[in-house]
C-alpha cells in the first residue's frame, strides 16, 4: 500500500487508497463490483477505479457523518498477492465537526436614502453546506419587525454572503439581532450578533475597523454619508500617519 485517506475528513470527501503497483487489467472510471471496503459504522457507497493504482469509494450523498471516527477494512488480497497476514489492510479516518461563524463587515448608509441602513457580512462553514438549506439558517429581526437577508454564494463554496437592505432609523439608537441557527444543517450551534441602527439625526462615528482590501487602511463608519467635498484635514486624525481619501465615504 503506498497511500490512504487518513486523519480528519470532510463530509463531502470520498475514500482512497493508492497500491504500491500499478494493475494491469482494470476499467478506469468503472463501478467495481466486488466489495473491497468495510466500514464501521456501515457506510453504503460505491468504489470506482481512479487509475491503474488507484481506489476510490465514495460514499452515499449525506451518509459521512460529522464527527464519527470510521474503522476502514480494505480487502488487499483480492487485489494483489500478498501474505495471508496483509490481506486485510486497516485504517481509519475521523469525519471534521461541522461548524460555522458569523461575521458582520460593514453597515452601510447611502445619500440617495439617509434615513436607512444596509448591513452586510459573511456565514462561514467549515465544510461546503446544501445550497438549499442556507435561506433557511438565518433571521434579521428588531423588536418586533422582521427583515429578509438577501444570502448568495460566493467562489469559495464555504462562504456566503449576505445583506440586509433598507432598514429605516429611528428616532433613537437600535439593535438588528442576526440570528443563524445550525439545527437547517445538523448542527447544534447557533450565533447571534447585535448590530447597532444609528438614530436619525445624530452624526456619529458608529465603528473604526483596520482593512487589508483593497488596501491596508481603516474603514470609518459614520451614521451619515460624509460629502465628497469634505476636507477630512481635522475631521479625521491618526498621530503620525497622513490620511488618503480613497474615495468611499460613509
Amino acid at each position: 500500500m503506498s497511500a490512504y485517506t487518513g486523519g480528519v475528513i470532510s463530509s463531502n470527501a470520498t475514500v482512497r487508497v493508492e497500491l504500491a503497483q500499478k494493475q494491469e487489467i482494470i476499467e478506469m472510471g468503472a463501478e467495481v463490483k466486488e466489495r473491497l471496503f468495510s466500514f464501521s459504522p456501515t457506510l453504503k457507497g460505491k468504489t470506482y477505479w481512479l487509475d491503474n493504482r488507484t481506489l476510490e469509494f465514495v460514499p452515499d450523498s449525506g451518509a459521512l457523518k460529522p464527527g464519527v471516527l470510521y474503522h476502514t477494512t480494505f480487502a488487499l488480497g483480492k487485489i494483489v498477492d500478498v501474505d495471508k497476514k496483509l490481506e486485510k489492510f486497516e485504517f481509519s479516518f475521523r469525519v471534521e465537526e461541522r461548524n460555522f461563524a458569523l461575521k458582520v463587515n460593514s453597515l452601510e448608509v447611502f445619500e440617495a436614502s439617509m434615513d436607512k441602513v444596509t448591513v452586510t457580512g459573511e456565514i462561514r462553514f467549515s465544510d461546503t453546506p446544501n445550497p438549499q438549506d442556507i435561506p433557511k439558517l438565518m433571521t434579521a429581526k428588531r423588536d418586533r419587525d422582521s427583515f429578509t437577508p438577501m444570502i448568495e454564494a460566493t467562489d469559495d463554496s464555504r462562504i456566503y454572503r449576505f445583506v440586509v437592505a433598507d432598514i429605516p432609523k429611528k428616532e433613537n439608537e437600535t439593535k438588528l439581532k442576526l440570528d443563524v441557527s445550525g439545527k437547517v444543517i445538523d448542527v447544534n450551534k447557533s450565533v447571534a450578533e447585535d448590530v447597532v441602527i444609528p438614530a436619525l439625526k445624530p452624526f456619529k462615528l458608529l465603528s473604526a475597523k483596520m482593512i487589508d482590501e483593497p488596501e491596508h487602511g481603516f474603514r470609518l463608519t459614520f451614521s451619515n454619508p460624509v460629502s465628497a467635498s469634505q476636507d477630512l484635514d481635522g475631521l479625521i486624525t491618526i498621530e503620525g500617519v497622513q490620511l488618503y481619501d480613497a474615495g468611499t465615504k460613509q
